[in-house]
């Protein structure tokens, strides 16, 4: 005799995350030379690294940040990530991010490769902003 009172889940089968751990790679270090030029390191090179660009944030100063420019409510920032989000290895490691903040495209973002990908993509999407070529831009 069946109980009407109890709700059977439907079945599922498990999914092996190990699939993709195993495709993943581990993520990359990497640190800017003179040149703007990312070269990968060691992790306790990347931490001192990092550690003094905090000292330069303090002093507002940030030689990993690309540029940044606000467009009305959007503030838009292009930054050295330090660390290849590229997670599967396939092209160039990723290590620049532009991102917006505010505005109706609040956290929009982009990655790439270099410094001068970066520039250029910071300008393009401050272009975009100004040319209220996304829904929603400000001139």
């Amino acid at each position: 005799m069946a109980n009407d009172n109890v709700y059977h889940f439907p079945r599922f089968e498990c999914v092996d995350f190990n699939f993709h751990i195993e495709k993943m790679r581990p993520l990359g270090h990497y640190i800017l030379a003179n040149n703007r030029e990312s070269i990968p390191v060691d992790l306790i090179t990347w931490e001192d690294e990092f550690t003094r660009r905090l000292s330069f944030a303090k002093k507002h100063e940030d030689p990993w940040r690309v540029a940044e420019t606000t467009v009305g409510e959007a503030w838009v920032s292009t930054v050295f990530l330090g660390i290849d989000r590229n997670i599967y290895g396939k092209g160039p490691p990723i290590l620049f991010e532009t991102m917006i903040f505010g505005g109706r495209l609040n956290k929009f973002q982009n990655r790439c490769s270099t410094w001068a990908e970066a520039e250029a993509m910071h300008n393009l999407v401050v272009a975009m902003l100004r040319g209220n070529l996304f829904e929603g831009g400000v001139k």
